[in-house]
């Protein structure tokens, strides 16, 4: 389970906070290398058998640019299957904007949406 804590700005944030929260350090790397190392993990768990399942909390706080890369990673669909769950945690304030963003995503609508309270009361977020 791979956490990715709002706000974020950028590709390159997301990135770094995953492969931080999979225990590899993102260096010096560029866009490209830190999707590249990520995807790498990604099919590495896949082999073991393991899901990856990607946390995202305070979602709504992500900018444009974050939120395509969410679901440039999201889409990523070896052997016809997604490689990544995406479990979205929030808050009652942000309900709206789930909605909204709803329209705008394929990702919210394939995504598992749950509130901030019961995230907390899982030990998800």
């Amino acid at each position: 389970m791979l956490q990715c804590r709002g706000p974020k700005e950028d590709a390159v944030a997301v990135l770094s906070s995953l492969l931080l929260s999979a225990d590899l350090a993102p260096w010096e790397l560029s866009e490209v290398e830190q999707r590249n190392l990520f995807t790498v993990f990604v099919q590495q768990r896949r082999l073991q058998g393991k899901r990856v399942v990607l946390v995202m909390d305070d979602a709504h706080l992500f900018k444009a640019a974050a939120w395509e890369e969410v679901e440039r990673l999201a889409s990523y669909r070896p052997e016809k299957r997604g490689a990544i769950e995406v479990l979205l945690s929030r808050s009652r304030r942000s309900r709206g904007w789930s909605r909204a963003r709803a329209r705008d995503s394929k990702l919210v609508t394939r995504a598992t949406v749950i509130n901030r309270t019961t995230c907390r009361r899982r030990g998800i977020c």
